[in-house]
């Protein structure tokens, strides 16, 4: 996160607000948003409208600045308190898509029908 130009919600949110326009909005991103040491509850702080799609993944424990892509975990195996952060989005009325992101390179030589279904199993318990 500490080479990304915009690295937090706060950020993020006020240029959403300055731009103005219904076709540009943020994605909300649990392992990013568990990187930058965000408190959840500043999602209740947007409008619905403002966010078009919603990444869950979980993060390996350790130190946040040691953590890249390939720490992303299933949900409910590592870090993340992903139901504080389905919670706040829920708040503000999202109730759309939801995309299983992993990243993990250790996932990559398992059978894609294997990912999907532990992938789903893992979304399942969160009651998404």
């Amino acid at each position: 996160m500490h080479n990304c130009s915009i690295n937090n919600l706060k950020d993020a949110a006020e240029v959403i607000h300055r731009v103005g326009r219904k076709t540009v909005g943020l994605t909300l991103d649990s392992f990013h948003s568990y990187l930058s040491a965000e408190d959840f509850t500043d999602i209740t702080n947007l409008n619905r409208n403002e966010i078009f799609m919603v990444h869950v993944n979980d993060c390996e424990k350790g130190p946040r600045t040691n953590m890249t892509d390939a720490n992303r975990l299933f949900p409910g195996e590592g870090a993340i308190d992903l139901q504080n952060f389905l919670s706040q989005i829920k708040q503000v009325g999202y109730d759309d898509y939801v995309s299983l992101e992993l990243l993990r390179p250790a996932y990559w030589d398992r059978e894609p029908e294997e990912i999907a279904a532990i992938g789903r199993e893992s979304l399942k318990r969160l009651n998404i």
